[in-house]
């Protein structure tokens, strides 16, 4: 793969470099690799996910009849989703900074900080915001078709303290039991949050009945729970992707959330990566050139397994006598 081979699209092999090297580091990295990733068929910007119905069930059998009685109607179709996260990197590249002839180093070595610290941060803040829109969207398509009762089902808006954040914790894990969810839970949590529930797992293990008779509040079955610990900046409903990630005004704080891995679908992979070689357009450098394809849908009948508690943020309250300051992420 000499670095004289211009216009090649080197994407399948440039995009394992990344997923091997930089991927990993993402905090949002396991829920990205979905073990629901494997359901989904590519198709252009599009990808097609499969919905498996069966309306009918089991009834009784009568001794000796022959009859076919009810057959179930089995119905196996696919929904068309259009990728709303496509992205695109640039720049010119020095040639006394190309060395050797490998094209995929060379590309490895220029977009090393842009995959580092750009695309981790950028996909850590996709995964998390748009898992709460989504878990909205399908909360709201649930109560107009009567299946639900309130659009905030799993949704807790209030702020977490040292008072409520045990309750909250055992009300998800409630929800998720009256549901039937299966799998490993995972809590997904600020830093300041998490430190909450380490001091509530220290309370938990050390209940007891005090003198006077009562049990000491504990939390519920907190060693269960894989917790994983995400910067407070990346855990927003909502950010501005159009350069880059940025803050967005009127988002909220996620503080923690609690998911079964599998609910979300996360295809994503790069359908161009490649050099062009020195021109008088370039100014004589080389121009390096990606465009990478990702999404997060959440799948609707497994809504349940997820749960977010938010709140306001303190960096987003007005200042007495001036405009708003959000502060960038």
């Amino acid at each position: 793969m000499s670095i004289e081979d211009i216009n090649v699209n080197y994407a399948v092999e440039y995009g394992a470099i990344v997923d091997q090297k930089y991927l990993p580091k993402r905090t949002s990295d396991a829920l990205w690799r979905s073990p629901s990733n494997n359901m989904v068929k590519w198709d252009g910007l599009h990808v097609k996910i499969p919905k498996l119905s069966v309306n009918g069930g089991s009834t009784y059998r009568k001794t000796n009849d022959l009859g076919l009685g009810e057959i179930a109607d089995y119905s196996n179709d696919w929904e068309d989703k259009v990728i709303r996260f496509a992205r695109q990197w640039k720049t010119a590249v020095d040639p006394t900074t190309v060395k050797g002839t490998d094209a995929i180093v060379t590309m490895a070595k220029i977009t090393d900080y842009h995959n580092a610290e750009d695309v981790v941060k950028e996909q850590d803040c996709y995964m998390y915001s748009t898992l709460f829109k989504e878990k909205q969207r399908i909360n709201k398509e649930k109560v107009a078709n009567g299946e639900l009762k309130d659009a905030n089902d799993g949704i807790y808006d209030k702020a977490l303290d040292e008072t409520n954040v045990l309750s909250v914790f055992d009300d998800m894990m409630t929800q998720m039991d009256e549901s039937s969810v299966t799998g490993t839970r995972m809590l997904y949590t600020t830093p300041q949050i998490a430190n909450m529930l380490k001091r509530a797992e220290y309370v938990n293990r050390s209940a007891g009945i005090d003198p006077s008779g009562n049990v000491h509040r504990a939390v519920n079955s907190i060693d269960d729970v894989t917790i994983v610990k995400v910067p407070s900046q990346f855990m927003r409903t909502d950010f501005d992707f159009s350069n880059g990630t940025k803050d967005k005004d009127g988002s909220k704080q996620i503080q923690m959330f609690m998911i079964v891995n599998g609910v979300q679908l996360a295809p994503q992979s790069y359908s161009y990566a490649g050099i062009q070689d020195k021109s008088p357009l370039t100014n004589g450098n080389y121009l390096y050139y990606e465009s990478r394809l990702g999404d997060v849908f959440m799948l609707d009948n497994k809504a349940s397994a997820y749960s977010v508690a938010i709140t306001d943020r303190e960096d987003s309250k007005p200042n007495p006598g001036g405009q708003n300051q959000g502060k960038q992420s």
